[in-house]
């Protein structure tokens, strides 16, 4: 039978034009034959690896259906495997814009995140998982990405949870197992630690990973001959095998948010022995060691390695050689790093300091709410606020290690409420305080006191306040200049707009004391206590006295001892809070100030 004409009658009988009928299906039919082979040829070329083919074939699927988030979310999967992570990035926020409601595509935005801000906060990857497992409670892998992330974030009570929720879908995967288990070690729960590692071996965990772990579980167990022997016959340097690296980097990331410095650094470096090249592993062992002339060669390979590196691992090679020369004695070249590194950042992520200001005076205008019932009369929680690296982490140390106190770390709770203090009914309120307390309690649930510690609590003491109106508020300061050079020096989330410049440091300082001025003025004054790090310093055992008048509780002589403690610190003072008080942060600025510029202006600010 002759092929009808296009423009002829259907041969159906509708009436229609052939080409607006059965020939656009026939048509129709034939692209979506092609988008199958192509779609197909794409997956087979992806998992074998051939990830230049895989881009090009599913370029040409793109061009038959170029709005199909699943291909979309395809392409964007091959370019991260590829390594160009904007890209990716690019592809997937435009595959969620046409498919939102796809949990798969939320898990790949995870992934890319992850890897694009790795030890950067998380915020986003955190976020892309959470709404995944949203969307699908079953979804396996997200429930494991999500809690891989938290515990790289120092969640590790939600990282337990989320493991949980992983291997309640997918009951034989060994490496929820194994991240279980870091978990549990970071919460020194050491018998649930071990019996997710046996069940992993179980499933079949690689013998080194095994005995990786054992290691790490029998010291921790005070077995340390067992522990030095199975490490001794446990090297991965020469031959690692698939995981080895990583699993030796995790453990170190682990035993540095534990707070165990020595061993951190003997992890980090048998990684570092083993993938000379990964800088991820620099990174980690600038914050746990303090370099001497003994690690030249260690910061002769960071140099190498920053000299031909690309961005992401650029600026954190660049943060890492700053730590590096400012232990060393090298100031000026220390300062450098940092700027280089700082700037990169500085590239990518803008700074809008009209708005900064403008929701600083949002929050100084809005009523405070203190009319209303309260949530809670609870005198358990208390808060630690002031600008970051103003000695929050130690005066957390300080009260924690009181016997009838404890520290949560930096809770993100506060900073996830929306509206202000009169919009929330007493309900709401009363709900918001079940929610905190239960949170607060996990860490310690017999405490009379349990801090929470995350500085930028100071925006919303007015919300804290109406639903804890006996809550303690401690306000930690530090010379202004030494406060900002440290959050400068610092590779924090990049949520954290203001701090990868000296002008946006300066805008950020001058709000902060401008709020705190208004809270002054309008907060009861006997829930706020002033507390000056410097004094602090000088003068420990008569501040603390002080500071545990304040919170109602008896003063004990072992707090004069806080850096015994055993608990994990998940901030960036996990080195400085392990040691005895110390004054070399002191006046720290004077060493970089020919450097500062305008970060000078904010002396005005500095004590008598």
């Amino acid at each position: 039978m002759a092929q009808p004409s296009l423009n002829g009658p259907c041969p159906c009988g509708s009436g229609k034009k052939y080409k607006r009928c059965c020939g656009a299906q026939a048509k129709s039919d034939e692209r979506t034959q092609a988008l199958r082979q192509l779609v197909g040829a794409t997956l087979q070329a992806y998992e074998q690896g051939d990830l230049t083919r895989a881009e090009r074939l599913i370029g040409q699927a793109l061009t038959l259906a170029p709005n199909d988030p699943g291909l979309l979310g395809i392409k964007g999967m091959t370019l991260f495997r590829l390594g160009r992570l904007d890209a990716a990035n690019a592809c997937i926020s435009r595959a969620i814009e046409i498919n939102p409601k796809d949990s798969r595509l939320w898990n790949f935005r995870g992934q890319v995140q992850a890897r694009l801000r790795r030890n950067e906060g998380y915020v986003e990857a955190e976020r892309a998982f959470g709404h995944a497992v949203e969307l699908d409670p079953s979804f396996a892998e997200a429930w494991h990405n999500l809690g891989q992330v938290q515990l790289s974030t120092a969640k590790p009570y939600e990282a337990i949870e989320s493991f949980r929720q992983a291997l309640r879908r997918a009951p034989d995967e060994r490496d929820s197992y194994v991240h279980l288990a870091l978990a549990h070690y970071l919460m020194h729960e050491l018998p649930d630690a071990r019996a997710a590692i046996e069940r992993a071996v179980a499933l079949g965990l690689d013998a080194t990973q095994a005995a990786l772990l054992q290691a790490l579980l029998l010291r921790a167990e005070g077995r340390i001959a067992e522990a030095d022997a199975l490490r001794a016959r446990t090297t991965v340097a020469d031959t690692p095998g698939p995981g080895h690296v990583g699993l030796l980097r995790e453990i170190g990331q682990i035993e540095l948010l534990a707070g165990n410095m020595a061993e951190a650094v003997y992890w980090l470096k048998q990684a570092q022995a083993a993938a000379p090249d990964d800088e991820m592993i620099y990174y980690h062992l600038s914050s746990a060691c303090k370099f001497s002339a003994t690690e030249r060669d260690l910061v002769a390979n960071m140099e190498r390695l920053a000299g031909v590196a690309k961005e992401p691992a650029r600026h954190r090679l660049e943060f890492a050689l700053g730590k590096a020369y400012a232990d060393l004695g090298e100031h000026n070249r220390a300062f450098q790093h940092y700027k280089t590194g700082n700037d990169l950042v500085r590239a990518t992520v803008p700074f809008d300091a009209t708005a900064f200001r403008a929701e600083t005076e949002a929050i100084i205008a809005r009523r405070r709410g203190h009319d209303t019932a309260p949530g809670s009369d609870s005198p358990l929680p208390v808060l630690i606020v002031g600008t970051p690296r103003s000695g929050t982490s130690l005066v957390e140390q300080i009260i924690s290690s009181h016997s009838q106190a404890a520290g949560a770390g930096e809770l993100d709770f506060w900073g996830r409420i929306a509206g202000t203090p009169d919009g929330y009914s007493q309900a709401q309120r009363q709900r918001l305080a079940e929610d905190y307390l239960a949170i607060l309690r996990r860490h310690a649930p017999g405490a009379l006191r349990i801090t929470d510690k995350q500085p930028l609590n100071y925006q919303c003491l007015d919300t804290i306040l109406s639903v804890f109106p006996n809550a303690r508020i401690v306000h930690c300061q530090r010379h202004p200049i030494d406060a900002c050079l440290s959050i400068y020096f610092q590779l924090f989330d990049r949520s954290q707009a203001y701090k990868w410049d000296e002008a946006g440091l300066v805008v950020f300082y001058e709000a902060y004391q401008r709020l705190m001025a208004h809270w002054r003025a309008v907060l009861p004054p006997e829930n706020l206590y002033e507390l000056r790090y410097e004094k602090l310093v000088d003068d420990l055992e008569g501040e603390s006295r002080r500071l545990m008048t304040f919170l109602g509780l008896a003063w004990e002589p072992g707090q004069l001892e806080f850096y015994k403690q055993t608990r994990s610190v998940f901030t960036p003072s996990k080195w400085q809070v392990r040691q005895p008080i110390y004054t070399t942060s002191k006046a720290r600025w004077r060493r970089y100030e020919k450097h500062l510029g305008p970060l000078l202006e904010l002396l005005r600010y500095a004590p008598d």
